[in-house]
């Protein structure tokens, strides 16, 4: 009940305006569990599918990977490998992260920065993933894997080297990529 006053995406799922209040959680609950036994998983798909229609129509523009995720829900990922980088003007703790869920076994490339600078209490966090091809991943994985210290952001090793490129605005440059990185932020 709450999370559906509160989530966009779920009033929309149940078919309440925006303005409206959702009703009691013992209501949303059979309905949730009508939807699955009468049509297994296929509500979901529907909508999902309807979904993805009105994105195209207003004109968002998929890639071979896309990862959209308004939803705060606990992420079943694993981070595969690390690799510290030197901190710079904007972060104090930068780590190059290749992360894997483990429902679906997608694996992409994540940057997450940390600074500590300013108020008490008031640490910033980022943390952004990269669109990324197979192939490239395999090749940074590779580069991870032949540094000996990946855990010290001191190590002046080749990999550290190639992989602590950023761009005029700070953030980070994949290895042999110029032009403009296709970035999500991933919400902690």
């Amino acid at each position: 009940e709450v999370y559906v006053n509160d989530n966009l995406s779920a009033k929309y799922f149940v078919g309440l305006a925006v303005d409206q209040k959702a009703p009691d959680h013992s209501t949303l609950t059979k309905f949730r569990k009508r939807l699955i036994e009468r049509g297994s998983l296929e509500a979901f798909e529907e909508m999902l599918s309807e979904i993805i229609r009105i994105a195209l129509e207003s004109g968002v523009q998929f890639g071979s990977i896309q990862i959209v995720d308004s939803v705060h829900s606990v992420a079943n990922v694993n981070i595969v490998s690390r690799l510290e980088i030197p901190p710079d003007a904007r972060s104090d703790e930068i780590s190059l992260q290749i992360v894997k869920c483990n429902r679906c076994k997608f694996e992409s490339v994540a940057i997450y920065e940390e600074s500590h600078r300013g108020a008490l209490d008031s640490d910033v966090f980022d943390h952004y993933g990269y669109t990324i091809d197979q192939k490239e991943l395999k090749e940074l994985k590779a580069l991870i894997r032949q540094c000996s210290e990946p855990k010290n952001r001191r190590c002046s090793c080749d990999s550290h080297r190639a992989l602590r490129r950023k761009d005029s605005s700070g953030r980070w440059i994949r290895p042999g990529f110029n032009k403009d990185q296709r970035t999500f932020r991933m919400v902690l």
